[in-house]
């Protein structure tokens, strides 16, 4: 019995090659019960598991095994089903502006179904509607199993801000016509340590010291002047003492890598660190957070200069904060993919890892990708920045790139690019970004 074929009739007519010959599925089952019947009648005869003989019992038991015999043979050759059943839904880590949702899914087998979307304030009377739900094509995807789902991220919101989010699902197979309500909060724009620090640095053997020593609410501000680097961050802040260190102006205050062409000018080994207001140059790369699952790090207002690579990461980290920021990489306009064989098709601007990063305003030129995702999978950001000449992932920033494409997504879900200023580059900003909006 465990080898019938559930749906048989129907899975032939959809092209399936079957050896066995077609039956009923109703005279299967039948079937099944009369020897289950017989088995059960056979233990009484006997005086075994007299327990197990009650009518419920035997009920339950049928019901189970007949469960297991679909579950069993609907696994090879499934039967379609039309009907939308959505499950649980869920939001991604938020961001400052959007709030991405995600609702599992099964049967629309012929992708009939729509969720709308509609959101308001926690507290305000007035809704309001955003674009439905892009229903995910797994079969679409190579190399990733994506679950059946619709998905799609409400933009425009306000940081630091609670709201409540209705789903209206609707199918007219099976009239499914279901409300589902959620709520979420945006994220606050980082701010200052709550209990600052002050740390006054004048001085290369000053800043050294100072980023040996730096503690939860240290606000490491540096006089303008060059400092000699490279230089090493080991220490962590907290969520609400975050360590800062912050240059008195933008192009005044320069951390120098001297042309060391395998060095970083700054790492970072910690989470909530707050890099700002200062000048990173003369290096292979300008900044990097190099410990994997490092969360809310921030990079505000700088300015790097004359490296092949601007910002790295690591995998798995979370809710970074890359904004306002002026990249200027190596290649020079005209330069394209093509001119080198793709030598330099990774020299990436600004390059993340993991969930919830935001990278908002930023300008960007002279690297070979602007903006990339990295990590397969991950979830949940938002990017606008200008580039010219190189590919950005971004939110409302400009990319200045000298080749190559605006964004690069890589296989991450939910990457949103907004309001993005692109020009004199190889390739616009792609259309398939996991489920990107």
């Amino acid at each position: 019995m465990k080898n019938a074929l559930h749906c048989h009739v129907k899975a032939a007519d959809r092209g399936f090659r079957l050896a066995d010959p077609p039956f009923d599925e109703e005279t299967c089952e039948a079937t099944a019960l009369a020897k289950f019947d017989a088995r059960s009648a056979r233990l009484a005869a006997t005086g075994s598991c007299p327990a197990c003989l009650d009518a419920p019992s035997q009920h339950a038991l049928a019901a189970g095994w007949l469960a297991r015999l679909d579950a069993d043979n609907a696994s090879v050759y499934p039967c379609a089903d039309d009907v939308l059943h959505p499950g649980a839904a869920r939001l991604d880590r938020p961001t400052l502006m959007a709030l991405g949702v995600q609702l599992p899914i099964t049967g629309d087998d012929n992708h009939d179904a729509t969720v709308t979307v509609r959101y308001r304030v926690t507290g305000d009377p007035t809704w309001h509607t955003a674009p439905p739900l892009f229903r995910v094509r797994p079969e679409a995807v190579v190399g990733r199993l994506v679950p059946e789902q619709f998905a799609g991220s409400i933009l425009d919101l306000r940081p630091a801000t609670s709201y409540d989010i209705e789903l209206q699902a609707t199918d007219a197979d099976g009239a499914v016509d279901q409300t589902i309500m959620l709520s979420g909060t945006t994220r606050a724009v980082p701010g200052d340590p709550a209990s600052p620090n002050p740390v006054a640095v004048s001085d290369t053997a000053g800043l050294n010291a100072a980023l040996a020593a730096a503690a939860p609410g240290d606000v490491i501000t540096l006089a303008d002047g060059v400092y000699a680097g490279p230089f090493v961050l080991d220490a962590s802040g907290t969520a609400a003492n975050p360590i800062v260190l912050r240059g008195t102006s933008m192009d005044g205050t320069v951390l120098d890598g001297g042309d060391c062409m395998s060095c970083n000018v700054l790492e970072v080994y910690g989470s909530d660190v707050h890099v700002e207001r200062l000048t990173l140059r003369h290096a292979n790369r300008a900044l990097r957070f190099q410990t994997a699952g490092a969360v809310r790090n921030v990079v505000r207002r700088v300015h790097a200069q004359d490296t092949r690579l601007g910002f790295g990461s690591r995998e798995d980290q979370q809710d970074f904060y890359l904004c306002d920021n002026v990249l200027e990489g190596r290649l020079v306009w005209p330069h394209v993919y093509f001119d080198d064989g793709g030598a330099h098709a990774d020299d990436d601007g600004i390059a993340v890892e993991g969930d919830g990063h935001v990278v908002c305003h930023n300008q960007i030129v002279g690297f070979g990708d602007a903006m990339k995702n990295l990590q397969p999978g991950a979830r949940a950001r938002s990017t606008s920045t200008a580039t010219r000449c190189s590919r950005p992932t971004t939110t409302g920033s400009s990319s200045i790139t000298r080749r190559g494409t605006s964004a690069a997504c890589g296989t991450a879900s939910r990457t949103r690019s907004q309001r993005s200023a692109t020009s004199r580059r190889t390739a616009g900003p792609p259309t398939r970004c996991g489920t990107s909006s």
